[in-house]
């Protein structure tokens, strides 16, 4: 009878073990969401950033162009 007893503590003990690994887990996703999120963030502002930047050299590459242009046709 005591086997038994002791056997069940054994399972109750390793079911709570189990159910805090499984809550555990279930932190660690969410951080790691709220962490891509944060990222996904950072990368599409990195993103809007460098293709402004894209957008000036352009403009200035055709300001210069049309500079040198105009001082070769005179």
């Amino acid at each position: 009878y005591l086997c038994l007893i002791n056997e069940r503590i054994y399972q109750i003990n390793m079911i709570k073990a189990a159910n805090e690994t499984d809550k555990q887990q279930t932190i660690e996703i969410f951080n790691y969401r709220d962490e891509a999120q944060k990222q996904r963030k950072i990368i599409y502002q990195l993103e809007k950033e460098r293709d402004r930047y894209i957008n000036e050299a352009s403009e200035l590459t055709k300001k210069v162009q049309h500079t040198h242009t105009h001082t070769h046709t005179r």
